[in-house]
């Protein structure tokens, strides 16, 4: 819930926290795996080649949180697709938003952040011979 100003006699409501929004990014040396051959380089890039390496990067969120946007930045011969997902304490995971390399998703399954039943990630699949400099997500709370 928006905060609350009183100026005078008249209640109106702070929109600065839900019109705007908030940010979350995380440099591309965020994202670890099963890469064959992935190489961080002095700019906070991952740079996977060679196999089918799978790039995974935690999300950290406020409880709460409705995400709005995601988007990951990828270059390269082959950049790949990439998922946010979430997962539950049995394992058991769930895409909520995906779209390819440098494209944004503003569609978002269940955009309410559940901190207290589930993790969220972002996986990028099958980046081979490409380089992820990072992913940005955008919320409101």
């Amino acid at each position: 819930m928006a905060d609350q100003l009183i100026t005078g006699t008249t209640l109106i409501e702070d929109k600065r926290n839900t019109e705007f929004g908030k940010i979350w990014s995380c440099a591309g040396i965020n994202f670890s795996g099963d890469a064959t051959a992935a190489n961080y380089d002095s700019n906070g890039n991952v740079i996977a080649s060679g196999g089918t390496p799978r790039l995974t990067a935690p999300v950290s969120l406020p409880h709460g949180a409705v995400i709005t946007h995601v988007v990951v930045y990828t270059t390269g011969a082959f950049a790949a697709n990439w998922e946010l997902k979430r997962v539950d304490h049995t394992g058991t995971s769930t895409i909520l938003a995906s779209a390819a390399a440098n494209s944004e998703d503003s569609t978002i399954t269940n955009p309410t952040v559940d901190n207290e039943n589930y993790q969220y990630f972002i996986f990028n699949t099958d980046p081979s011979n490409a380089t992820v400099h990072g992913a940005r997500i955008k919320y409101t709370i």
